[in-house]
């Protein structure tokens, strides 16, 4: 007889995070797929052994980082009735002022651990995104003009290359 494994939750400490889509939900990596809620939790080293412990593996980071573990949540259940997005809170505990979470900005980040099985070949662990509080705010970079520092004359008119 199996034992059936129970979820779990967990508040990760002190998170580096990249690509938050947390603000407002947008498409999983593959478009077939609802829109979700979905955040890259780079943990500790502590963290990553208990996340493991409980079956979840780790992704790779293709452009060379750490490995990183994916919270996600979609914005409708089974049955196709809305969900609610995950809370969002500022280090003080306030309600985030709504600006988008920039790649190394550092959060507490409380998820549920939820074992699934689909066959005897297919099985592992979601890790269920519930509420992301904001310690260390990096504002979001699109990479254009606001990488720039104002230089000289900021009229417009006499500024040169």
């Amino acid at each position: 007889m199996s034992e059936e494994k129970k979820a779990t939750q967990l508040v990760l400490k002190n998170v580096s995070v990249k690509y938050a889509k947390v603000i407002r939900a947008d498409k999983a990596y593959d478009d077939s797929q609802p829109d979700l809620w979905s955040v890259n939790m780079y943990v500790s080293e502590e963290d990553r052994e208990i996340l493991m412990a409980h079956g979840v593996n780790p992704s790779e980071d293709k452009k060379g980082g750490p490995d990183y573990f994916v919270a996600k949540r979609n914005v409708t259940s089974r049955g196709k009735a809305p969900v609610k997005p995950p809370v969002i809170v500022k280090a003080n505990k306030m309600p985030w002022d709504g600006e988008d979470i920039g790649n190394g900005s550092v959060c507490n980040i409380a998820v549920t651990l939820f074992p699934w099985q689909k066959s005897k070949t297919q099985r592992g662990v979601l890790i269920y995104l519930n509420a992301i509080q904001v310690v260390t705010h990096v504002p979001y970079n699109t990479g254009g003009v606001d990488q720039f520092e104002a230089i000289g004359d900021t009229r417009g008119d006499d500024v040169t290359f």
